[in-house]
């Protein structure tokens, strides 16, 4: 989070937790997603242009939250 400013920050926090739905492991995915390209993360979360309906927009988090879910890292087998 140190990379952008106060805003921004503000901006991006907000939107991952929106976006992660209150699970943990969502949360670091959309974290993640907004270090690597924040300009599309934004895109996931803010309103959408007029050319996107907002339809495609909820399909479009649910779809990344789905692959989030996928690609949770397993806890380790238990040794007992």
């Amino acid at each position: 989070m140190e990379t952008y400013d106060a805003e921004q920050t503000d901006r991006v926090h907000r939107l991952a937790i929106q976006m992660s739905e209150g699970k943990l492991h969502r949360l670091a995915w959309w974290l993640n997603a907004a270090e690597e390209n924040l300009e599309t993360f934004l895109w996931y979360g803010e309103d959408p242009e007029e050319t996107v309906r907002p339809e495609t927009q909820a399909f479009a988090v649910d779809f990344m939250n789905g692959f989030a879910d996928k690609h949770m890292l397993k806890r380790p087998p238990s040794s007992s």
